[in-house]
């Protein structure tokens, strides 16, 4: 299974796994769009929140009333199909992982990570190592 594992032994706390993302997924640089989360709470070392992609049956994807939270096929990656969500929020109380989806902070639908469809810039940028990549 394709997914993000977090090292926050490495993390600095820098963001630029969450610019990356930002600029991936939404063309800007706002952390606050961004499907990785660095969340620090000093002196604790910063605290990674990444979709775990979890086995099935994923807890957001049963709680899903338009099933807009699917399982690709081809790569077995969680996935949300944004235009079929309608923002109701079951996923994200549903979701293992705190924080791992969340509204989006304009269009008020779900969003999480889907791992860049195999290819996450935030694995390719974060310059500690802090994030790594285990494709299927």
């Amino acid at each position: 299974m394709a997914k993000i594992l977090a090292n926050p032994e490495n993390c600095t706390g820098c963001g630029i796994c969450m610019l990356a993302c930002s600029v991936k997924k939404e063309n800007v640089h706002n952390p606050r769009k961004a499907r990785v989360v660095i969340k620090v709470d000093w002196p604790n070392r910063p605290k990674i929140v990444v979709c775990g992609q979890c086995e099935e049956p994923a807890p957001c994807e049963e709680v899903c009333p338009t099933r807009a939270i699917f399982r690709d096929e081809k790569t077995g990656i969680l996935t949300i199909k944004t235009e079929s969500c309608i923002g109701c929020e079951n996923c994200v109380g549903a979701c293992t992982v705190p924080g791992a989806i969340f509204m989006h902070p304009e269009k008020r639908i779900a969003v999480k990570c889907d791992v860049c469809g195999g290819n996450p810039f935030c694995v390719k940028y974060c310059l500690t190592k802090s994030l790594e990549f285990r494709g299927v």
